[in-house]
């Protein structure tokens, strides 16, 4: 009788590969506040290197072997009590993936782990790595044997330490100071990072962005990048502020940078400063009052009464004239650097804009009359200097400014501004709109609300559509 027929039995597909296994553990540490004591549970991390031949029915044994790397073979794992891990692909032949923790899928079972098992091998992925947490571990049984077993091999791995042995695990000397485990961890990862992008001439860090540019690395900024496990690798920092390029923006110039600032967001600025200002002024004038109101009203006692330190003489508040925006104007030519300031005198006192208020009023309201948005900034910043200055008092009145002004006009626009006088009922009503050339602006702008101009020559001179 002929023997049956023997086939060879299919080969199970395998794929050797590095697993990283980022073990999850807890300390308890005794805190005192208030005189309280607290019982605070610290998480640290420890990170050792496998290699492991992955395929799908080999379930148990990669679990058990996980669990040895770190010193945990007296939990015991079956069929029936396991614990999940989590794990993200690493590095393969073709390309490099770099995934944060939270993106690590789970294996709770035989199923997932057939499912890993064949994304590693279809993808020949060379490195993976395994996330455990010791909580997850901590519910397997426990052998009385291999607990036994347990104890004498942390005692040989201490006498190993002390002989300066070391695991396949890429470990960084750390100095035993008495710190926590999770500090431990925290230095070793610090160390990790001074050992990528750690200058050996100056002991300072550089990060290079994946746009190129440097950033330099503080203390505290090295310390962040080192607590954001499973966010943060070496070649990748954690994704806040302190590590954001455009925070490091090369600045020429500090001028150009605070000239950007004003542009950008001029009343702001404007108004703080203007608010600070006026509650000072406010503040003085108020105790200028109460001074002067207890001097009138108290009793003649028959001792003398203390006099006032001569040092802060008590100045009687500015009284405004109608010649104050005059001076103020000219003063702002002469060393503000707002040319032709006194072009806008009229123009100002039409929407009743004197130094002492013209930080209040809004940038909306003076860029009508022509000023531009720097000559604003000056003015209102002058003005508080100004008027709380010995310039406001005792000005002599400067007779020719208004000639001078006339006269310019006269010169530059061959004609002259001034208010209208006549009520709105007598106004004519124009089919068009009457502009100014404005020499600060160098365009044409329209003229104000409440203002005509008179003309000089023969209407047949001035007529714009002959």
């Amino acid at each position: 009788m002929a023997s049956p027929s023997t086939f060879p039995e299919p080969e199970i597909p395998q794929f050797e590969t590095v697993f990283v296994v980022n073990l999850d553990t807890y300390t308890k540490n005794l805190t005192e506040n208030n005189g309280k004591t607290k019982i605070k549970e610290v998480k640290s991390t420890k990170v050792k290197e496998v290699i492991f031949h992955v395929s799908a029915p080999n379930y148990l044994d990669f679990l058990t072997i996980m669990l040895a790397k770190h010193n945990k073979s007296l939990y015991k794992v079956t069929e029936k009590k396991r614990y999940t891990f989590k794990y993200l692909p690493g590095a393969s032949h073709k390309y490099m993936i770099n995934y944060s923790r939270m993106e690590a899928m789970d294996v709770d079972n035989k199923n997932n782990y057939a499912k890993m098992a064949k994304k590693i091998i279809s993808e020949k992925l060379k490195k993976v790595k395994i996330f455990i947490d010791m909580k997850n571990v901590e519910k397997l049984s426990v052998s009385t044997h291999e607990a036994s077993l347990h104890d004498s091999s942390l005692l040989g791995n201490a006498a190993n330490h002390e002989s300066g042995e070391s695991e396949d695990e890429e470990t960084v000397p750390v100095t035993e100071t008495g710190a926590s485990e999770l500090e431990r961890e925290i230095a070793r990862y610090r160390q990790l990072i001074i050992k990528k992008w750690g200058n050996d001439y100056d002991n300072s860090i550089m990060h290079i962005h994946s746009s190129g540019m440097e950033i330099p690395c503080t203390p505290a900024m090295s310390l962040t990048f080192s607590q954001y496990d499973g966010e943060a690798t070496t070649s990748m920092p954690p994704n806040i502020p302190s590590f954001d390029p455009a925070k490091h923006e090369p600045v020429l110039h500090p001028m150009c940078c605070a000239a950007s600032t004003t542009s950008m967001a001029p009343a702001p600025s404007a108004i703080s400063t203007s608010d600070i200002s006026s509650l000072t002024l406010m503040l003085l004038l108020q105790t200028v009052r109460d001074l002067a109101h207890n001097q009138d009203h108290a009793a003649i006692p028959s001792t003398s009464l203390p006099t006032v330190n001569a040092s802060m003489p008590i100045h009687s508040p500015v009284i405004l004239t109608p010649s104050k925006l005059t001076h103020f104007l000219k003063y702002a030519e002469q060393e503000l650097g707002v040319g032709h300031a006194m072009v806008y005198e009229s123009s100002l006192h039409s929407i009743g804009a004197g130094p002492d208020i013209l930080v209040e009023i809004a940038d909306q309201e003076l860029a009508p009359i022509g000023l531009t948005p720097g000559d604003i900034i000056h003015l209102k910043k002058g003005s508080v200097t100004w008027w709380n200055g010995p310039l406001a008092k005792n000005e002599p009145i400067d007779r020719g400014t208004s000639m001078r002004k006339d006269t310019m006009m006269e010169d530059v626009h061959a004609s002259r501004m001034r208010v209208e006088e006549r009520p709105p009922g007598e106004c004519p009503d124009l089919d068009y709109d009457l502009y100014h050339f404005c020499d600060n602006r160098q365009e044409w702008v329209p003229f104000p609300p409440g203002y005509t101009f008179d003309a000089e020559g023969s209407c047949e001179d001035q007529d714009p559509f002959r």
